[in-house]
């Protein structure tokens, strides 16, 4: 598991190494005031795996299933899966999904490599 660096800003990309893939992640806002949600582009190894897909957020509370990015499945060969973690998630707070001022901080970006998948029951069989 791999908490990648965030800044809070409405557009923002960088590059990773995970898992011996060379990624970047594009993540940019759309929309304003209650319409606007935060949205993610991956590319692994010089290949698109996913543009503009939604980013929602994960409080950790039992009985709640985590919202993946890739569905914790194989998508297109990329090995491995993200979510977004919403830190300030408790019984007195909703979880909320991801907006840029909060990203770094309320919002983390969480990798699970295959090995955490696995070790989460999660793995891809």
């Amino acid at each position: 598991m791999q908490t990648l660096p965030m800044a809070a800003v409405p557009s923002q990309n960088f590059s990773a190494a995970l898992n011996g893939q060379a990624v970047t992640i594009n993540l940019y806002q759309l929309g304003a005031l209650a319409a606007a949600a935060l949205y993610m582009d991956l590319i692994a190894n010089g290949a698109v795996i996913f543009t503009g897909r939604i980013c929602r957020a994960y409080g950790g509370e039992p009985g709640t299933v985590a919202p993946f990015m890739l569905s914790g499945a194989y998508y297109r060969g990329f090995e491995g899966d993200f979510v977004f973690l919403d830190t300030q998630s408790s019984a007195n707070v909703p979880t909320a999904d991801p907006q840029y001022a909060g990203l770094g901080n309320r919002w983390q970006l969480i990798y699970l490599s295959p090995a955490d998948l696995e070790a989460g029951g999660l793995g891809h069989g």
